[in-house]
């Protein structure tokens, strides 16, 4: 299964590379090796770089400026192939006008480069009013009560560990770390005793994620959304502001291992802070589309000490919006 997966990950690589290629060489260069950047490649001539990716282009294009200023030219072509370039194409286009490197977003018709319009996000829809109800059992097992994109869930230092669906017989509460675990939970005990087993996981998960706890894969999970937990725990972030609330992203998190900044905004709206952690580049874009959506004063990036790096800087340098970098020990 590993050699399966490293074997798709090359040939993916080698087409994204040909078609990089492809649309440097319409554009006039030719000759010039194409090279893998973060799940996209890219071509650079004497002061533009082409850029084609097909997987999550809206967070790829931190990379892209990251890379392409490094090379030192003076505007970029993202280039989108393949599904997400409907998913994701105008969320990508958004965050391009945010750029201080020129950014020109477009889809590949063909070999055809197609100019891709940005529109502003959609509003995530408000939970039903049968969810809501939920809100205060969850409370009452120990779970802080989140609403995240219509969504109602109750999290514990920002890992979920339940949700309200609808179910056959109305809106029930789903126990369970992830889908797989609520489809397990489900199965074995069914819906009835969903309440006292909530109660019970909340305990187990709280053990485990705790900072003097043994080394548990509990901990690992949605480090950027622990990490807000914690600085709201504490009462904000020192230096920065003490009256934070959190805020849900513009992107529904695909699932709790997948990398995604945690968001949470002054009382006064005017300062954005956005929690990440290890080497995802893709929060800076993600920041930057964020901020120009509320229109705040600045954003800081809060992230632990030992993922503070150079490129985190030259990333808030990457974009116009006014953004800084706060490591927390």
């Amino acid at each position: 299964m590993v050699a399966a997966d490293a074997e798709g990950v090359a040939r993916r690589r080698r087409l994204l590379e040909v078609v990089a290629t492809s649309v440097a060489s319409d554009a006039g260069v030719s000759g010039v090796q194409p090279r893998s950047i973060d799940g996209a490649a890219m071509v650079v001539g004497d002061t533009t770089a082409w850029i084609v990716a097909d997987d999550a282009p809206h967070r790829i294009i931190a990379a892209a400026w990251l890379h392409a200023r490094r090379a030192g030219v003076r505007e970029i072509t993202l280039a989108l192939h393949g599904a997400d370039a409907e998913a994701d194409g105008s969320a990508t286009a958004r965050r391009a006008a945010v750029a201080a490197t020129p950014t020109r977003v477009v889809r590949l018709e063909g070999r055809t480069p197609v100019a891709v319009e940005a529109h502003p996000p959609e509003a995530p829809p408000p939970p039903p009013d049968a969810h809501l109800e939920f809100a205060a059992a969850i409370d009452e097992a120990g779970a802080d009560v989140v609403v995240d994109h219509g969504m109602v869930l109750g999290e514990v230092l920002g890992l979920e560990v339940c949700r309200v669906i609808d179910g056959p017989d109305g809106a029930e509460i789903s126990v369970g770390v992830g889908r797989h675990d609520r489809t397990a939970g489900e199965m074995l005990y069914g819906v009835d005793g969903a309440r006292e087993r909530l109660a019970q996981v909340v305990s187990e998960v709280r053990a485990h994620r705790a900072s003097d706890a043994e080394p548990h894969p509990l901990q690992r999970l949605a480090p950027e959304r622990r990490l807000r937990a914690e600085v709201l725990a504490a009462g904000g972030l020192d230096g920065v502001a003490d009256d934070l609330s959190p805020l849900e992203g513009l992107h529904r998190r695909i699932s709790v291992l997948s990398p995604a900044p945690a968001f949470a905004v002054t009382s006064d709206g005017r300062h954005l802070v956005v929690f990440t952690t290890g080497l995802d580049l893709g929060a800076w874009a993600d920041a930057a589309d964020m901020a120009s959506h509320l229109g705040v004063d600045g954003v800081t990036m809060a992230l632990p000490e030992r993922n503070r790096l150079a490129a985190h800087d030259e990333l808030c340098s990457a974009v116009t919006v006014p953004i800084s970098v706060t490591a927390i020990p």
